[in-house]
């Protein structure tokens, strides 16, 4: 046995230095077929050195495999690099083999670990998560080390119920699906976390005594509201001259209209909606990105001079969520003590 793991780390220490499609073809097969963490992770660990396209492989076996070994050792080895941007020798990878796969990772490579890391936890159902979440901090445990932050990071990022790839799906659809309001409507219905990252109950469409009907009203953690219209991206937000279009005037009506409706009703309004206080308002129309510098910061200046209403862009709502899943996933936040305005 002692002769097998020299040969194999003796293989992978090989197909690592050859750096070519067929040696990393054939450290995928020692990953794909091995039976323990002591093949798996040092397989891990080598594909790690094709960096990008080595931490997708990663995640292509991890999620193709049914074992709890093969998907908790890509947990440890993506989290790893994604928080110190190195593969650890302390865990059954050896430190000639962490050395000179090291030798080709950089800081750089962390922010696609990340990405790589982040895209693997959304894509594993919770209930099929949480042993191997266990096991890579035992890994850790093991190797005497503790676990990356990034590890509990990229776990939180789980809690938003989209990812990378939901959120690459929706810019898809702001071309493809441009008029299509139901779409959107149904886009939101499961995943109402894009319109407020806050949101703890969001309904669709609710019948308001059959008068109104708002596209969404959204409660969020601290028990705010928050009433939403959404229009569609290929409708126009701002005109030239920077006055909001007639279509978004309309927008901004209905969902104030609506509003309206539930504060002169709020002893009704709580009956269905706990703790209804006077809401936060929402349209959504348009795309902002093909704003002129004259038309965005007349939109920003239209936003601030409203109360409890804000009009937004489609693809604002895109930039936002990409910000708040950066920043669970990285968990790097800029602290700036003692800031002086001069």
């Amino acid at each position: 046995m002692a002769n097998y793991y020299a040969e194999m780390f003796a293989h992978l220490l090989s197909a690592v230095q050859d750096g070519g499609r067929a040696a990393r073809d054939h450290i995928t097969e020692i990953a794909v077929n091995g039976d323990g963490l002591d093949e798996i992770l040092p397989a891990y660990a080598s594909l790690a050195a094709w960096r990008q396209d080595g931490f997708a492989e990663i995640v292509r076996i991890a999620l193709s495999g049914d074992s709890v070994k093969i998907k908790s050792a890509a947990l440890t080895v993506l989290s790893a690099i994604a928080e110190k941007g190195c593969v650890p020798p302390s865990i059954m990878i050896g430190e000639e083999l962490a050395r000179i796969v090291n030798i080709k990772l950089s800081d750089e490579d962390r922010p696609d670990a990340r990405r790589a890391l982040t895209s693997m936890v959304m894509q594993i159902p919770t209930e099929d998560l949480i042993i191997p979440i266990s096991q890579s901090f035992i890994h850790y445990a093991m190797g005497g080390t503790d676990a990356p932050y990034i590890l509990t990071s990229a776990i939180s990022s789980k809690w938003l119920k989209f990812g990378p790839a939901v959120l690459d799906r929706f810019e898809e659809m702001l071309v493809t699906d441009a008029d299509n309001e139901p779409a959107f409507q149904a886009f939101f219905t499961a995943y109402p976390q894009m319109l407020d990252p806050m949101v703890v109950r969001a309904w669709s469409q609710p019948d308001l005594h059959g008068a109104e009907e708002p596209d969404f009203v959204l409660q969020r953690a601290d028990d705010t509201y928050l009433v939403v219209e959404i229009e569609t991206p290929g409708k126009l937000l701002i005109r030239q001259d920077g006055q909001l279009a007639a279509e978004a005037t309309h927008a901004e009506k209905q969902v104030n209209d609506y509003a309206t409706f539930l504060n002169e009703r709020i002893g009704e309004a709580r009956r269905v909606f706990p703790n209804y206080r006077p809401a936060d308002k929402m349209a959504v129309i348009g795309l902002q990105r093909s704003l002129t510098d004259v038309q965005a910061r007349a939109l920003s200046a239209t936003n601030e001079a409203r109360h409890k209403l804000v009009t937004v862009g489609f693809d604002w709502l895109l930039d936002r969520a990409r910000r708040v899943l950066q920043n669970l996933s990285e968990g790097e936040i800029q602290i700036v003590e003692r800031g002086r305005m001069i």
